[in-house]
């Protein structure tokens, strides 16, 4: 995980302002894909509340573009943070999770996303997150059926 030192460091910093929202970590690790290319993962947990969050930071490649893709989960039941966004109509956000290979830093590119979810985690999702509701979504399978 030594490759990932500064990755995990910057996330950390950028994501803390959930343990305002009682989420507590992060554990961190490495998940290793031939098909996307490894990925640093961050898990944030509510014990109390039985839900934590999933943020997994993928630096891309000369095929893939960098991202971070979240997903919420509560006990069996999870669902990814794009899917969620698509369900309820606020695609606008989606582009902070998805970095282009001629664009932001890596350092403006992880602003971006933990500024953009600081504003889902305290607007719509605030209540699933405090364990007051848990939202109806569908996953997209983006054609891979």
């Amino acid at each position: 995980m030594i490759q990932w030192e500064n990755e995990r460091k910057m996330l950390e910093q950028r994501f803390a302002f959930l343990q305002a929202l009682s989420f507590h970590g992060p554990d961190a690790g490495v998940v290793a894909s031939k098909l996307v290319g490894d990925s640093l993962l961050l898990r944030y947990d509510n014990a109390a509340l039985k839900r934590q969050i999933n943020i997994a930071y993928s630096k891309g490649s000369e095929r893939t573009n960098r991202s971070i893709v979240i997903t919420i989960l509560a006990g069996k039941l999870s669902f990814l943070l794009d899917d969620y966004l698509n369900s309820i109509g606020r695609s606008e956000f989606q582009p902070a999770f998805a970095g282009s290979p001629n664009g932001a830093t890596e350092a403006e590119f992880v602003d971006a996303a933990a500024a953009a979810f600081q504003k889902i985690a305290t607007g719509p999702l605030a209540r699933t997150l405090a364990g007051l509701e848990w939202p109806s979504v569908d996953f997209d399978w983006k054609g891979m059926r």
